[in-house]
């Protein structure tokens, strides 16, 4: 599981993320419905 991190900009915290778990979970249901891809897996 791929985290954020925070960092210092400009004096202010901010927070760095990128949800790569939500990601390939997303881009994968895309695909799967353009190209009509059935999945023999169970998705949690």
């Amino acid at each position: 599981m791929y985290r954020g991190s925070e960092s210092t900009f400009n004096g202010k915290v901010v927070k760095r993320r990128f949800s790569r778990d939500q990601f390939y979970k997303s881009t994968e249901k895309r695909v799967d419905a353009m190209f009509k891809y059935n999945r023999n897996f169970v998705v949690n």
